[in-house]
């Protein structure tokens, strides 16, 4: 099956969680539509392999903010840097996530769920804050990571069930105040994807990450390529008429 080809030629992208997984796919198939992207991490190593591979072999380009997405600090300097380096922020992609605790919810400790509402809530949260201004002047398209445990609850996945929820309305929220400026605020929800991330919340099984796939109706689990696509048509014109919903992608569960 054939790659959808965009233009974002000469458009700024943000996209956290870049420096792995899809965020760092993202990131790639941004800047080979001719975007700029500014990509924001933890590690300061990876993604800069990251920055420099696009530099290197795409008609766009990429930066670096090395950062902690529970910080509003990391948010400022990466819209600064969009702005100071591109001249305008165009699309952002609010990927962060982190594996969390499985455990039940009376087990949970508070240290791992605080965690878990930092990265993956608190980081949208933060990120919307500081993108949504700066897009109002022209407009824009904002994706979040939801999964598809925003939907529903699931046993021993409390904190990630939690802060998916959040994640899901803010999205709603977020759309409904910004479509007057042109701002469309949008969601993904895949189930699970084989990513690094998958293994670490499998205690480092990936087979039996990729055994999930066996009760989905495509018999698979996500590719990071399935989700890429979706946000990238997302952020496109393709999606013009669509803000405050979600794109699931779980295979058919």
């Amino acid at each position: 099956m054939g790659t959808v080809q965009y233009n974002f030629s000469n458009e700024t992208l943000l996209v956290t969680g870049a420096s792995s997984g899809i965020g760092k796919l993202v990131c790639e198939e941004f800047a080979a539509s001719g975007g700029n992207v500014v990509c924001i991490g933890r590690t300061r190593e990876r993604l800069e392999e990251v920055v420099a591979e696009i530099n290197a072999s795409s008609n766009g380009s990429a930066v670096a903010v090395v950062g902690d997405v529970s910080q509003s600090s990391t948010f400022k300097e990466a819209v600064d840097t969009a702005v100071s380096t591109f001249g305008e922020l165009n699309y952002a992609f609010n990927c962060a996530g982190t594996e969390g605790p499985l455990s039940p919810i009376s087990e949970t400790s508070d240290d791992s769920f605080m965690d878990m509402i930092n990265t993956k809530l608190t980081g949208c949260f933060l990120g919307l804050k500081a993108q949504i201004p700066v897009m109002r002047e022209k407009g824009g398209a904002i994706v979040n990571m939801v999964g598809s445990f925003g939907h529903i609850g699931y046993p021993y996945m409390g904190a990630y069930c939690a802060a998916a929820h959040g994640v899901l309305g803010l999205t709603r929220t977020a759309a409904l105040e910004e479509g007057q400026h042109n701002i469309r605020v949008n969601a993904v929800c895949p189930g699970a994807v084989e990513t690094d991330l998958l293994t670490r919340m499998m205690g480092g099984d990936k087979e039996a990450g990729l055994a999930i796939g066996t009760s989905t109706a495509l018999g698979r689990i996500a590719s990071p390529a399935d989700v890429s696509s979706a946000v990238m048509y997302l952020l496109s014109d393709s999606a013009d008429y669509m803000t405050g919903t979600y794109m699931m992608l779980d295979g058919g569960m």
